[in-house]
């Protein structure tokens, strides 16, 4: 398969694979205005939407314990909880696709 890849041309150029794969180009490098700042306030984002959902975490847990067995307390401690967790997910899986798109415009934004 590998060299049915290195095989294949398009316009006479090689088919790119994986290996070739480079950032598209470096914003530092060039030092791009406004960079900086959109690092910054997509960093700061990402550290504010964890705090909250954790925050939430907590909060549903506690309403959980003090629920006293009331079922529409357990109930919405538990949506809360779930809420929180879901929101800490999509989160997460933000803050990974920013990086995978950071890379390839030569954002270095977290590390």
């Amino acid at each position: 398969m590998k060299d049915l890849a290195q095989n294949i041309k398009i316009d006479g150029k090689p088919f790119p694979t994986i290996q070739s794969l480079q950032p598209i180009f470096d914003l530092d490098k060039e030092d791009k205005f406004g960079t900086n700042i959109l690092v910054f306030g997509v960093y700061v984002m990402m550290v504010v939407a964890i705090l909250l959902a954790l925050g939430f975490l907590i909060w549903g847990g506690i309403s959980w314990i003090t629920s006293e067995g009331d079922k529409t307390k357990l109930q919405s401690a538990r949506n809360t909880v779930v809420m929180a967790v879901i929101g800490l997910i999509i989160t997460l899986l933000a803050f990974t696709i920013v990086n995978v798109i950071g890379f390839f415009f030569g954002l270095k934004l977290f590390g």
